[in-house]
This record gives structure tokens, sequence and C-alpha cells, in this order.
């Protein structure tokens, strides 16, 4: 069995501690460009699947091709995800970057939400973990 020193195990910490706040700060930026983003309506114009699932663990990678209008002209982009209710000729909503159109995302704060609370658990376990370890040398 590998015995790692305590300066390792520590510096495991303080890089939990990091990848945490990373987690946080992705989910903060989510959501502002949620924010920052334009609703509109598209329809679904194709939907290729670009990656089958091997086993349970994996997922399927889809492309999903969305068109669209902005201020009079017209868009076909990839959403880049797929949802089970997808099926072409289907009009969804659909969130567009007003500096560049072509950039769309489905809207929904949900997964930003995950990211925080999963960005702020593992920097929290791992703080406590790490002033324990402190106070015990």
């Amino acid at each position: 069995m590998i015995r790692l020193s305590n300066t390792l195990k520590r510096l495991m910490k303080v890089g939990a501690i990091l990848f945490g706040l990373a987690f946080i700060i992705a989910g903060v930026i989510g959501i502002r460009q949620d924010d920052t983003f334009l609703p509109t309506k598209g329809v679904i114009r194709s939907m290729e699947r670009t990656y089958e699932a091997t086993d349970s663990n994996d997922t399927d990678t889809w492309e999903v091709m969305v068109a669209y209008t902005v201020e009079g002209k017209d868009y076909i982009s990839d959403l880049g995800q797929k949802k089970d209710d997808f099926i072409v000729g289907k009009e969804i909503d659909i969130l567009y970057n007003p500096d560049n159109p072509e950039g769309i995302v489905l809207p929904g704060k949900t997964i930003w939400f995950i990211f925080m609370i999963a960005g702020a658990a593992v920097a929290v376990i791992a703080s406590v973990l790490l002033v324990r370890d402190l106070r015990n040398r």
C-alpha cells in the first residue's frame, strides 16, 4: 500500500478546495450568461447521434440543429444537447448570445446551481479536513 506524506495530503486538500471554487465560479458564470442571453423560439431541424453510449455510466452525444431568427436574420446552430421530448419540427424555447447570435443554449439555471452546490460541498469538506489536519500537527 502506498503511504502519502502529510505534505502531499495537504496539497491534495488544497487542490480539492481550488477544484470546488472552480465549480462555484463556473456556476456563477453560467447563471450570468443565462441572464445576458436573450430568449427566442427555435425549430428543431435535425438530430443526429454523434456518439452512442457504451454502458450505463456513459451518455449519448447528439448534434441537434435548431433554426431560429434574430433581428430578421435566419440562423441554424447546433444546440449540442438533446432532451427526451425533442423531435424534428418541434418548436422550442432557446436563448441566444446577442453579441454572437449563433451561440445558443437551452433556458434553465438548474445545471449551474448543481455546479455551485457540488463545488461548495467539495470546498467545504476539503477545508474542514485541511483545518483539522493543520490543528492536529
